[in-house]
């Protein structure tokens, strides 16, 4: 399923060699340690991009060059997570301020694994019908 490579693990874009290529470059850029990029670019890293925070690592300015080069290989490279519908076991709902609008995170969640986003999609109520849109921020995504 196509999504946003913010809405992915590092883990799961470690698998996509632009993805890949982007998050080293800039962590080298940085002189991260090289315990926080093995860690960071570990396969089974199950820390989602938008929820990164202070506690990985990666400096703030690192994590914002980050979040720029994988929304720049959003709009030319489409990021393909390998999940289905089929996949998702939960869905967590998230309602606009002003209530006209609902945006669904759709995961999967297997024991002892990290959950894995499958899907973000949002609905909008707009003159009488609903429409979709483009998922919002909303900071840390608990699953």
């Amino acid at each position: 399923m196509i999504i946003k490579r913010r809405f992915a693990t590092y883990g799961q874009l470690c698998g996509d060699e632009k993805s890949k290529d982007a998050i080293s470059g800039i962590l080298e850029k940085y002189k991260v340690s090289q315990d926080i990029f093995e860690a960071t670019l570990d396969p089974y890293n199950g820390i989602i991009v938008l929820n990164t925070d202070l506690g990985s690592g990666i400096p703030g300015k690192a994590y914002q060059e980050i979040r720029v080069a994988l929304d720049e290989l959003d709009k030319t490279n489409p990021f393909e997570n390998g999940l289905t519908y089929k996949d998702v076991s939960d869905i967590r709902t998230f309602t606009s301020r002003n209530g006209a609008a609902i945006m669904q995170v759709l995961y999967k969640r297997r024991c002892e694994e990290s959950p894995l986003i499958v899907q973000v999609i949002a609905f909008e109520y707009k003159d009488g019908k609903t429409v979709v849109i483009e998922p919002w921020e909303i900071g840390q995504i608990i699953l």
